[in-house]
């Protein structure tokens, strides 16, 4: 034991091998600092996985609870609508705001009743006769398509890869999705409305509260961004409904004037989704066109005119009159968006994303290149 005791002692008092056991320890006690760019990279990845994360986060939560969120959404650009109204009516004829703002809420309430009294039951019973006739229909284009597969086999062997006939259901599923939808539509609408009458009776103390969450040197181009927002917001639903309208009704009127059956129905397809450029009115003369060829045949011709007719008065007097002080949309990305949109949160979706976009394209043009969209045209 001494003996081991006395080499263990020898190993530690020898020169070389003290000098080893030294710089040994110094390494395993000594830790260099990391350098300023590997702080920083790390800071980099430490925040990139953050912000993925909370984006997933709230992406999943917005989907999750998509009718509370959209309904808020429009609930505060109806605000944005009333707001200036209102405040018009407490300066110079002295009513409240809330008192103002319930008596527009009312007033466009009973429009839109007498709106429903008057067109309502028409577009039901159109729709229930429509859904009832729907199995004849497709049993029709089935028998057609049998026809045609005998009589031109090549020409069907062609068309077998874009199959039509699922296409046409897939059409009218769409359509009948659509109508049930307008359910939910209208829940949410309901939401909006009560959102909105609180938002625009405080709108200064909200925008004020909202704008004081940022620094103070952040806070006028804060305040800047939102009244863009709002103006594009007034400009584009103002444009959108007129524009709407127009295109419902007249398609309503010409339908009704060439004795197609379903008009009422059609016209309000035309009108509501006419806020899809292009692709929309063109979906609802396709489906309308595949009822009607089997129904009334010799009415399809006057169809595609009143749809063409339509389509070429909006184009040429409505949208110019209308879309001259507007933010310029781009069609493609809007389309995208819109459809994406759609998928992801139903009619809702496909409401709020024009003039979300619209607002996005106005703030980057003014943030980017200083200049302000809603002065002119594009």
């Amino acid at each position: 034991m001494k003996l081991l005791h006395r080499e263990f002692v020898d190993i530690y008092t020898q020169p070389r091998n003290n000098k080893i056991l030294v710089e040994s320890r110094s390494h395993l006690a000594y830790d260099p600092p990391m350098s300023d760019q590997e702080n920083q990279l790390i800071k980099q990845v430490f925040r990139a996985t953050l912000t993925v994360v909370g984006t997933v986060s709230l992406l999943y939560v917005l989907f999750e609870s998509s009718m509370i969120v959209l309904s808020t959404l429009i609930g505060i650009g109806m605000a944005a609508l009333l707001a200036p109204v209102v405040h018009h009516l407490e300066s110079k004829y002295q009513v409240p705001r809330f008192a103002a703002t319930i008596a527009m809420l009312f007033g466009l309430s009973i429009v839109f009743i007498i709106i429903i009294f008057l067109m309502g039951s028409i577009i039901f019973d159109q729709y229930e006769s429509l859904r009832d006739s729907a199995p004849e229909i497709i049993a029709a284009w089935e028998s057609r398509w049998d026809k045609l597969v005998d009589s031109y086999p090549k020409a069907a062997k062609a068309l077998e890869k874009s199959q039509p006939l699922g296409l046409a259901k897939t059409t009218m599923s769409y359509i009948g999705a659509f109508m049930t939808a307008l359910v939910s539509f209208f829940t949410g609408l309901s939401l909006a409305l009560v959102i909105s009458l609180f938002t625009t009776t405080n709108s200064k103390r909200y925008f004020k509260g909202f704008v004081s969450f940022f620094p103070e040197s952040k806070q006028e181009n804060v305040k800047q961004n939102l009244l863009i927002a709002g103006k594009v917001l007034r400009k584009w639903f103002s444009a959108q409904l007129v524009d709407m309208v127009a295109v419902s009704v007249l398609t309503m009127i010409g339908l009704w004037l060439v004795d197609i059956e379903y008009w009422a129905l059609y016209g309000l397809l035309a009108g509501a989704l006419s806020i899809i450029p292009y692709f929309g009115v063109i979906a609802v003369m396709t489906a309308s066109g595949a009822v009607v060829a089997v129904q009334q045949p010799d009415r399809l011709l006057y169809l595609v005119a009143v749809f063409g007719i339509t389509q070429q008065i909006e184009g040429n007097f409505i949208l110019p009159k209308l879309m001259k002080d507007q933010v310029h949309v781009p069609a493609a990305p809007l389309i995208f968006f819109m459809i994406l949109a759609g998928s992801w949160f139903g009619p809702l979706g496909v409401f709020v994303t024009p003039p979300l976009t619209a607002i996005g394209v106005a703030l980057y043009r003014k943030n980017r290149t200083g200049d302000d969209a809603t002065s002119g045209s594009d």
